[in-house]
């Protein structure tokens, strides 16, 4: 079992703080949210990189990928050009994964599912080799109006490039009401990357994202997520992506980061052991 956490849970912790918590966690692998600028904590430049190459090296920390902020829903050469750049900073820091999303958010189910398969294959075709010379795949997150495996697989074989694969963020396909077998069946042959969080449904029906609970706390089958990952042979990171910057009463469910990683790692050994 190979164990991370997003730092989209601890935007407020500078990187030097960073690898202290992954060390202490024993989580040593760090799935790194890009800010705005897409850079590592807002750092840049050669100098900077080494200090974040020491960093891991001296705390036996690896980066399993970079969380960009990379998104498009259709024809989109300037996110091509930021591929680009954001492969050459993987390559840097020695990971060869980006996270990056396709399609336009839908918040209910009621409204119109527009996706535009051709211009944002198209775009992926481009990325994909672009970065390539690299090292680097890019990673389609479960997300948006591409959140179901019934949505992307189609987009996955247009494209047909070996190194765009698929970062399966479970809540979001069970949100828009995919069994956990179905995402598989689907599109298992390209899942190398894992996000896990916890949530329930909302009252209102219309409405397709979940509330955020406390993991293990609410509608999410991790049991039958651990037995299709198995089924599928899944040997990726199972990464806690802890939604607290755009939840932010989020932070009152556990005392600290620590505490959020040692439920965490409680979570993974009770049902992905």
């Amino acid at each position: 079992m190979k164990k991370a956490f997003s730092t989209l849970a601890c935007q407020e912790l500078n990187f030097t703080e960073v690898v202290a918590l992954a060390y202490r966690s024993g989580i040593t692998a760090v799935e790194l949210r890009l800010d705005r600028q897409n850079r590592i904590c807002g750092l840049e430049g050669a100098y900077q990189m080494d200090i974040v190459r020491r960093l891991l090296r001296e705390n036996g920390v690896s980066i399993c990928d970079l969380a960009t902020g990379i998104s498009f829903h259709d024809y989109n050469p300037a996110m091509v050009d930021e591929m680009e750049r954001c492969a050459a900073l993987a390559k840097e820091v020695g990971t060869k994964a980006l996270r990056i999303f396709v399609g336009a958010s839908v918040g209910r189910r009621s409204e119109d599912v527009v996706r535009d398969y051709d211009g944002i294959a198209r775009t992926l075709i481009e990325g994909a080799d672009r970065v390539k010379p690299y090292g680097v795949e890019l990673w389609i997150e479960t997300h948006s109006n591409f959140s179901t495996g019934e949505s992307l697989l189609p987009l996955l074989q247009m494209v047909n490039r070996d190194n765009v694969l698929v970062l399966w963020d479970v809540i979001h396909s069970v949100e828009w009401g995919e069994s956990l077998e179905d995402t598989v069946q689907a599109i298992g042959q390209y899942i190398v990357h894992v996000h896990l969080k916890d949530g329930v449904k909302r009252s209102d029906p219309d409405r397709i994202h979940y509330e955020l609970t406390a993991l293990d706390q609410g509608d999410l089958d991790f049991a039958a997520t651990a037995r299709v990952l198995r089924d599928i042979g899944f040997d990726g990171y199972l990464s806690l992506e802890w939604e607290k910057q755009w939840h932010p009463d989020l932070a009152a469910l556990y005392a600290d980061n620590d505490a959020l990683l040692a439920a965490y790692d409680k979570l993974l050994e009770k049902y992905f052991a």
